[in-house]
């Protein structure tokens, strides 16, 4: 195959549009040719160095990974199950244990479980409000009767 093809291919290769026989003959084309342009030397490493890559192995094999025995195995996992149901254990104990203390209210930032006693104390205050508010209207009274002698006195003018 002569260059000019051989730097179309490559123009074909780096835009990622080659075939895979494409790609075979560049590959072949250099780990054959000795004496490559400068212009295109680049691509021989780049090929060469794919060739490299894949002709090596790693070397690692199972026998050099370390494996836990069975037993050890096994004791880990029945751990993590026990953890688990403990976990779920104690979440269902302390959701059962809210459950039973239901807030009615809360009084000076304290909890009121006790639903009568939470009745009677919103009772209590908003009596007290209600004997504050009486009070603080009692002096518009006056206000009526003003009102009064300001209506009389319009409809007489």
């Amino acid at each position: 195959m002569d260059l000019k093809e051989i730097k179309i291919l490559l123009d074909k290769y780096s835009e990622g549009n080659t075939s895979l026989k494409e790609e075979k003959i560049l590959r072949k084309f250099f780990d054959e040719t000795r004496d490559v342009p400068e212009d295109i030397m680049y691509a021989k490493h780049m090929f060469n160095s794919f060739t490299n890559e894949a002709g090596e192995k790693t070397g690692y094999t199972i026998k050099d990974h370390y494996v836990i025995p069975i037993r050890k195995r096994n004791i880990y996992v029945l751990t993590g199950i026990a953890a688990s149901i403990l976990f779920v254990t104690g979440l269902f104990l302390i959701n059962n244990s809210q459950k039973d203390q239901i807030i009615y209210a809360y009084l000076d930032g304290k909890p009121v479980h006790d639903k009568q006693y939470a009745i009677n104390e919103t009772k209590r205050a908003l009596m007290l409000i209600s004997s504050n508010l009486n009070h603080g209207t009692r002096d518009l009274n006056h206000l009526a009767k003003i009102n009064e002698v300001e209506q009389l006195v319009i409809k007489n003018e």
